[in-house]
């Protein structure tokens, strides 16, 4: 696109959860959630160093970039997605110092709290916009509105399902900019899409650069009702659509899964008659070298092992753990 630039900060394939993104026109430069974290999984639930490093660097990218960035969006409340107001060295790196610096001046535009909404994530909201009304420009409620910038235009979703009908885990809004005939749209969380429903937003303006989230199938076994195969049928229809799709996020935290996953859906686009557009994980799209690193650490564990501070770090609980940063650079981890 000649217009409309994307740069994605963070991502799975880069080493942690999250689907930050800078769109730039020659209207707005517009940082879409502005945050990265790690989790825990499998028998390793302290991340290993690695993880942490990439956690780090994330987000230095993320401040350094937001400095360009005249307005922020947050599309809902899970930590990978924002940098909250708290003290986390555990899984999210944040810090109110932190929060200050990324947010100051900021027009944010993100999900309302007052509609398709959880408990949790409400909560989330409340304290979020508490915490930065002193330092942000200004804080709009963003569901199903749109705004208008010299030539660019930004649509803002109605709250969508984070995956399933139903879901416990909410809603989320995506975001599409549109530069006279080019168009970028950002679809975190939606898992596929798996529901029908969600897919109007791109059939009504089939974007040039798609960026979506993919399916858990790192949690296979566990969602056992999971419609998977509703959400290759949507992704194959999506591959038709664009010029360029970018699939990363929840699919992305089981490398071997996904890359099947990729082939699943060209395939299928093909055997219905159709050309599948270029299709890659986020890393590639910003010609990286992929890091699948969650996917990755049993492997981690076992071919890097860990200093014996880090041990003790990981020993500590909790609550500990959240306000002491991580040893990263003894025992030769700096090599890695």
């Amino acid at each position: 696109m000649k217009n409309i630039e994307v740069k994605v900060l963070g991502a799975e394939s880069m080493g942690v959860r999250s689907m930050c993104t800078v769109v730039s026109t020659p209207d707005i430069n517009l940082m879409i959630d502005p945050g990265c974290a790690l989790g825990p999984r499998g028998d390793y639930q302290v991340p290993h160093p690695l993880e942490f490093k990439a956690l780090h660097q994330v987000t230095e990218r993320i401040l350094r970039e937001s400095k360009k960035c005249t307005h922020m969006m947050i599309s809902h409340y899970h930590h990978d997605h924002f940098k909250p107001r708290l003290i986390d060295e555990a899984f999210i790196h944040t810090s109110p110092g932190l929060v200050k610096e990324l947010y100051h001046g900021k027009e944010i535009l993100l999900k309302s709290a007052k509609a398709h909404v959880g408990k949790n994530q409400k909560n989330r909201c409340k304290h979020f916009k508490q915490s930065v009304s002193r330092v942000a420009a200004g804080i709009t409620d963003a569901d199903g509105l749109r705004f208008t910038f010299g030539k660019t235009i930004v649509d803002f979703s109605w709250p969508v399902f984070h995956g399933e009908k139903g879901t416990r885990l909410g809603y989320v809004i995506m975001t599409r900019v549109k530069h006279g005939d080019e168009c970028f749209v950002h679809a975190p969380d939606v898992q596929g899409p798996v529901v029908d429903s969600t897919m109007k937003f791109f059939t009504d303006v089939p974007p040039d650069v798609l960026f979506i989230g993919g399916p858990p199938f790192y949690l296979r076994k566990s969602l056992h009702q999971f419609p998977f195969g509703r959400g290759i049928e949507n992704a194959a229809t999506l591959v038709t659509l664009a010029t360029r799709v970018i699939y990363d996020h929840h699919c992305c935290r089981d490398e071997g899964n996904f890359h099947a996953f990729i082939d699943n859906i060209k395939q299928h686009a093909i055997a219905h008659g159709e050309k599948a557009s270029e299709v890659s994980d986020a890393a590639t799209f910003m010609n990286q070298k992929p890091a699948f690193l969650e996917s990755m650490r049993d492997e981690l564990y076992r071919k890097h092992p860990v200093s014996d501070n880090f041990k003790q770090w990981m020993s500590l609980e909790k609550r500990k753990r959240c306000r002491i940063a991580p040893p990263l650079q003894a025992h030769g981890e700096s090599d890695y």
